[in-house]
């Protein structure tokens, strides 16, 4: 049950819009009114998060919005209209189940190289990629396997030619006093790449390495 909700509808030319908006967050989809009952039409959705949430907070908005993609009741009065409806969409639950994951890494994994200000997963301003590769170093895992895809250009590439990627992530954590170095080597050897400008790999079985490197 959420309390303090504000619920609100608008009518448009072609469709009706639902809005539930609290201090956390605002949630807008459209609807279909039969016989004084409404019905999702999941033609259209839109959602926004408060920032700078706490993390205890986050956690429930995210577990929140999970449940209702996953297709939970949703049960409320508009007026005099009372309805229940559900909403599935399989993208955004896994989309959030993601964001609960990355989360609780974050806070399990990492809390000993945050500041007070950085304990917020809200004001992080490194992608989940990041995130998932410092988490990985964190825990003792630097090596590891893969699938990866990739487009780069060609240039002297040759058919039959090994390939290793290097890059190197940069976070904005104060206590962190180096950088992760990642080392993607393809395990198996180029197969025929065509004569296009640039090569594009799909599936392919890598290994991976972490480092740090001191900044």
């Amino acid at each position: 049950m959420l309390h303090n909700v504000t619920l609100r509808a608008f009518v448009y030319k072609d469709f009706r819009l639902l809005e539930f908006k609290t201090r956390e967050f605002r949630f807008a989809f459209s609807v279909e009114l039969f016989d004084n009952v409404f019905f999702s039409r999941e033609a259209f959705l839109q959602y926004e998060i408060s920032a700078d949430l706490n993390n205890p907070r986050l956690e429930n908005i995210f577990v929140l919005f999970h449940n209702i993609f996953s297709g939970t009741n949703i049960a409320f009065q508009y007026n005099y209209v009372k309805s229940e409806l559900s909403i599935k969409n399989d993208i955004e639950s896994f989309k959030f189940s993601l964001l609960s994951s990355a989360l609780t890494k974050y806070q399990s994994q990492m809390s000993s190289i945050l500041t007070k200000k950085e304990k917020n997963f809200s004001s992080v301003k490194s992608s989940f990629y990041e995130l998932e590769i410092l988490y990985y170093y964190l825990s003792g895992k630097t090596f590891y396997d893969a699938w990866i895809n990739a487009k780069f250009p060609k240039g002297e590439i040759q058919t039959g030619d090994s390939i290793q990627f290097v890059r190197t992530f940069s976070y904005p954590f104060q206590k962190l006093s180096y950088d992760i170095r990642q080392t993607i080597t393809l395990r198996q050897e180029l197969g025929t790449i065509g004569t296009e400008d640039s090569i594009q790999l799909n599936r392919k079985s890598a290994s991976i390495s972490l480092e740090a490197i001191q900044k």
